[in-house]
């Protein structure tokens, strides 16, 4: 069956498609919406030209990154004509119409070109994003509308529309003027109606004023202290304190007026009564806000008396006596505001408003209350006396010019009391200056020292000598500035007209400029710095005349000016506090500076929150300048860590999170968007999450409880597209089992956070597994429901169906080893291509049981000869197929074709070893053995210590071997053993194995005698000793040394075979030493000749023991005897011979 559906699946090879590469694109492909705003996504249509039938393919659409195509989506097999592609981002994409198939089959997939029917292009563009770039011209102050903002807008598709929201708005221009300081927000709408959003702060350059002046009410009446002086356009942070002060010119000094008054909202203030005294004089005020922000205004401001009502030039007339009412009050009065009214009190009744002189007045006091236009009262008094007749009154009229001599003294009242004999006499030089005794006046008297003369008459009655001094004074006639020689740079001053010491009749009269002054005048109009000419006149009664002429008078500008900037140390949030150091100089010094009415020397203060301040440099001669608007700026140390998400398809669920450090205490945020700011309340962590965010802009600022602020700036939070299932790339199960894969294709990529996977089971679905991974594998057959949640929590899911394969052809090539030794079971089946998808079982064939199964597996041993086969079965139990049976053969027994052959050891002796094993080759074959596998080897093991020899080869020889017995063990090629029976290795050598030694009898003899016994060796035996004998016995043999005490000799012989073996060894020959005695002791016979009982005593050395001797007597008794040992016993008297013999009858010398 396998086979005929191979062939049936060959042939329908032979017949191609006729839809093969007939569908195409239609050109070109469109875009049915296209992207207005930067990031949006775009949606293109594909039209499909298919064939007909409809044939179904996949529609593929990704772009290339260098030569790598990217997919990005795609559709399902599909027939439709018309598809549309949404979620498409700016880019040039390609699309490619595929056969999903052969497509995926290669790798990269659409490698195998014939799998790509049609493809093209189709670029997708977006506009630029809308960027904007803008500068801020900050206000001067918070109360002015002088700020700026101007935008540049790039991006997004023109025109554009406006909307600005802030304090005065809204407002619909690109660049707004005119702006007070403040935060202005503004969308910008492109053409396309993509929204833009951000924020600008207009700062005001000035954060406080002192305001300005807005007028000078001075008082009412001369003297008053009812003058007023009111302040506008104060701004700052209320409340606000208020404080004024005056200057002394006698101290040079500013004392405060009142007291200062605190905590005032209003943006203006009235120094006035009661809580201030304002008089004439010189003022300047102060005002501090909340912060500490503000100053003193440098301006002086001038408050200045009205025309006092004086009284000029009056003479009063003496009564001439207490009845007579002949008096006159002679007057000129003027200032205050006309018109003046006079109310008259006295002696003699005077109409109101009486002009001068009044007359017919009766001696006594006179009261003239003044009232002008406003009230103002000044009350004069004038004394009308009765005349004295001896009092002369002297009238004097100064110099009327500076440094003239028009003096002039006139006496009067000298009623003839005293003679005709009158001096006016310079008190310093002595000189009398009336030019006749009679003279009652003295004229062009320079200023000095006067004394006038009155001499008496002498008689009753009359009159004693009088003297008045007097004085002529040179009047001082002053135009001065009011404020000195020396004026502040950019003021201006006035010039007042003074005199002093002048007469009350004479007008003076100042020309200077457009400016005509009478004594006490000022000038309206200002000067500023420069030199001006002046004339000055005086009216004596008779017309003005000059009395100065080119005369200047020179105002200065003083210098007092700030050396460079200040510089400014800022203060660092909960860290420390700020500093500034002005430098400035004055050619006027010492210079004070001042802030917050602290004056003092050192040009640095300390200690500064953080303000805008107003520094006030003040010279010797006052001149202040000041540095206003000085920013103690407020640096933070702050850091802010920002992450943020962007809004995904749950919507509103963007997020910014901050960690900020460096701050202090709880933390507050506001964050602005195309709706306006949000300020949080205050919040106890370090970490601050903004969540529930829309797509958009975001303008952050973090403060911290010490109102430290750090502005991030703008943060964009944007949108991410959904996730969808593009297509899943199934693989079906195999025969493995359990080996199903479906591969999940996502639109956008790498945006997944949890694939999921569930299986049909038992009638519903079964959550079975989620992960990471986009592929799923280890999946069994069946129905699946495949579902995505991207990282955003977004969900879509798609059903898809696993088949399983079915396979009958089965690769199962095996490879065995044949039994190695006869009998064994070492036979082995090993299948080699192997497949962990099947199981695997052997069986063995037999004649009586068809099959006999043997065990699963791969690799099969133990085996002994016979037929095998193998059958596959899949794990999926889809798939099954059997092999070819196959037989494990094994060869014949191994054997020897001969006896092994031994040869002897021979020709060494003592152990040596020279012994021989071999076997018999077969002159055919070339081997002694059959059976088994040739060629084969062979050993040797010697039983006596179990040593093995060998391994050699079956025709080697085994050689060197000892004496002894031996098994030999024949082994093939394939190490199949065979054991024969033992062999004995013999000992065939040459050995000698004694000798028979007759040693010389006696001292010096010849008769030794050496007899050797051989074994061994092969024929018959030779000898040759060293004494030149020829036959295994040596005879005759002596010691060759006479020396007594020489008494051994060595012999040596060689004893060989018939084969030339030979043994050699030595022998010695002894003989004894010297028989000699001496007689060491004697017993002399008892009874002489009659006892026989005398004994010699012998010490008898060399020769054989034991010993035996003879004796015989000489000459008197002829006795005779022998006997054995040392000693001779029954010895007569006589002279005895004795002969000592050994036991080998070796005679000594006779005694």
């Amino acid at each position: 069956m396998n086979k005929i559906l191979t062939i049936l699946f060959a042939f329908l090879l032979l017949f191609p498609s006729f839809n093969t590469n007939a569908q195409t694109i239609q050109q070109p492909v469109t875009i049915t919406d296209s992207i207005l705003c930067y990031g949006d996504l775009a949606e293109i249509n594909i039209i499909i030209n298919q064939t007909i039938p409809s044939t179904a393919a996949k529609v593929i659409i990704g772009y290339y990154i260098g030569p790598t195509f990217l997919s990005i989506t795609s559709t399902n097999n599909t027939t439709l004509t018309s598809i549309n592609v949404p979620g498409l981002a700016a880019q040039t994409y390609t699309v490619r119409l595929v056969d999903s198939v052969s497509y995926y089959a290669t790798t990269p997939n659409g490698a195998n070109p014939s799998s790509i029917y049609d493809s093209t292009s189709i670029n997708i563009t977006e506009p630029p994003p809308i960027t904007v770039s803008g500068s801020v011209i900050n206000a001067t102050n918070v109360l002015t509308f002088d700020g700026n903002i101007d935008i540049s807008v790039a991006g997004g598709t023109s025109p554009y529309t406006f909307s600005w929201t802030g304090p005065g708005g809204p407002y619909g221009t690109e660049d707004l003027s005119g702006l007070q300081s403040g935060t202005y927000n503004v969308s910008i709408t492109d053409h396309n109606g993509c929204i833009f959003t951000d924020s600008y702060t207009v700062a005001a350059n000035q954060a406080c004023s002192y305001g300005e002046l807005d007028s000078i009410v001075n008082p009412v009446c001369f003297g008053n202290n009812n003058g007023e002086i009111w302040i506008n356009q104060v701004f700052g942070t209320g409340p606000f304190d208020y404080s004024l002060e005056f200057y002394d010119s006698t101290t040079t000094s500013w004392n405060l007026v009142g007291s200062p008054i605190f905590n005032i909202q209003d943006t203006f203030y009235i120094f006035a009564h009661p809580n201030f005294q304002l008089g004439a004089g010189q003022y300047r005020y102060t005002v501090i806000d909340s912060n500490g922000c503000g100053g003193t205004n440098s301006t002086i401001i001038q408050v200045i008396d009205p025309t006092e009502i004086e009284r000029f030039n009056y003479i009063i007339t003496q009564a001439t006596d207490s009845t007579t009412c002949d008096g006159e009050i002679e007057f000129q009065i003027v200032g205050g505001a006309a018109p003046l009214t006079h109310s008259w009190t006295g002696p003699t009744p005077i109409s109101n408003n009486a002009l001068s002189p009044i007359t017919n007045l009766c001696a006594g006091t006179y009261i003239d209350t003044v009232v002008d236009l406003l009230g103002c009262t000044k009350t004069f008094t004038y004394s009308v006396p009765i005349e004295d007749t001896c009092s002369p009154e002297l009238e004097v009229y100064n110099i009327f010019c500076d440094q003239d001599s028009s003096g002039i003294a006139i006496v009067n009242r000298v009623n003839y009391a005293y003679k005709d004999s009158f001096q006016f006499k310079d008190t310093l030089t002595g000189n009398i200056w009336n030019t006749m005794a009679s003279d009652t006046f003295a004229v062009n008297l320079p200023a000095g020292g006067y004394e006038f003369h009155a001499y008496t008459l002498g008689g009753a009655g009359a009159c004693p000598d009088t003297t008045i001094p007097f004085s002529i004074i040179t009047p001082e006639i002053n135009v001065l500035s009011l404020k000195g020689p020396e004026i502040c740079a950019g003021e201006s001053t006035e010039f007042y007209f003074d005199t002093i010491n002048t007469d009350s009749s004479f007008i003076y009269k100042l020309i200077i400029s457009n400016d005509v002054l009478f004594s006490g005048d000022t000038s309206s109009s200002s000067y500023f710095p420069g030199i001006y000419p002046y004339t000055i006149e005086v009216d004596t009664g008779n017309g003005f005349i000059s009395c100065f002429t080119n005369q200047n008078i020179t105002i200065t500008e003083n210098d007092l000016s700030f050396d460079s900037p200040p510089f400014v140390t800022n203060e660092i949030c909960s860290t420390s506090l700020g500093s500034i150091e002005v430098f400035a100089s004055s050619s006027s010094g010492p210079v004070e500076y001042t802030l917050f009415l602290n004056p003092q020397f050192s040009n640095l203060f300390t200690g500064l929150s953080t303000a805008y301040y107003t520094v006030m440099v003040e010279d010797a001669i006052n001149c202040v300048i000041s540095q206003d608007s000085i920013l103690v700026d407020l640096e933070s140390n702050i850091v802010l860590d920002v992450d943020s998400s962007l809004e995904t398809c749950r919507l509103n669920d963007g997020w910014i999170e901050v960690i900020a450090q460096g701050g202090y205490g709880f933390y507050t945020y506001t964050i602005t968007d195309a709706n306006g700011p949000f300020t949080s309340p205050p919040i106890n962590n370090d970490t601050l999450l903004i969540d529930s965010l829309d797509k958009g802009y975001y303008n952050l600022v973090i403060e911290d409880s010490l109102m430290c602020s750090y502005n991030y700036g703008n943060i964009y939070i944007g949108k991410t597209p959904r996730t969808i299932i593009d297509s899943l790339v199934t693989k079906n199960e195999s025969c493995c089992a359990w080996d199903g894969e479906i591969e999940v294709v996502t639109i956008p990529q790498n945006s997944v956070s949890i694939y999921s996977l569930d299986t049909f089971n038992f009638g519903q679905w079964a959550e079975l597994t989620s992960q990471n991974s986009n592929i799923f594998n280890s999946l069994y057959r069946g129905d699946y429901l495949v579902g995505i949640e991207d990282t955003n929590g977004c969900v879509d899911s798609m059903e898809v169906t696993l088949e399983v394969d079915t396979v009958w052809s089965i690769p199962l090539t095996v490879e065995i080893t044949d039994v190695v030794c006869n009998g064994d079971s070492n036979g082995t089946f090993r299948l080699i291509d192997t497949n962990q998808c099947y199981i695997y079982e052997l069986y063995r064939y037999t004649p009586n049981t068809i099959q006999v199964p043997l065990d699963t597996g791969t690799y099969f041993n133990t085996l002994i000869s016979g037929w095998y086969g193998i059958e596959a079965i899949s794990n999926s139990g889809t798939c099954e197929d059997r092999s070819d049976s196959i037989f494990i053969n094994e060869p014949l027994p191994v054997s020897l074709n001969h006896p092994p052959v031994v040869t002897d050891v021979r020709c060494l002796n003592n152990n040596s070893c020279n012994g021989e094993v071999y076997l018999i080759t077969d002159s055919i074959t070339g081997y002694p053995a059959s059976g088994g596998w040739a060629p084969y080897s062979y050993y040797l093991k010697y039983q006596n210590n179990n040593i093995p020899f060998g391994l050699i080869s079956s025709t080697d020889t085994f050689q060197s071997l000892c004496v002894g017995l031996y098994k030999i063990q024949l082994l093939d090629d394939k190490g199949c053993e065979v054991v024969y029976d033992s062999i004995f290795v013999s000992d065939s050598s040459l050995y000698i194995d004694s000798f028979s030694v007759q040693n010389v009898g006696c001292y010096n003899g010849n008769d030794g005698q050496i007899e050797v016994f051989v074994s061994g060796g092969l024929g018959n035996y030779s000898y040759l000793w060293s004494n030149s004998d020829t036959t295994n016995i040596a005879d005759s043999l002596f010691v060759s040394n006479a020396n007594p005490s020489h008494l051994s000799e060595k012999y040596f012989i060689s004893v060989s075979d018939s084969v030339g073996c030979f043994a050699l060894d030595t022998v010695v020959i002894k003989h004894p030493a010297k028989l000699e005695f001496s007689i060491i002791g004697k017993k002399n016979e008892t009874c002489m000749g009659v006892t026989n009982d005398g004994e010699l005593y012998l010490n008898i050395t060399g020769g054989n023991p034991p010993y035996q001797h003879m004796w015989s007597s000489t000459i008197l008794s002829g006795n005779a005897g022998f006997g054995f040992g040392d000693t001779i016993f029954n010895l007569p008297y006589d002279s005895i011979i004795i002969d000592v013999t050994d036991v080998n009858y070796c005679n000594s010398t006779t005694w």
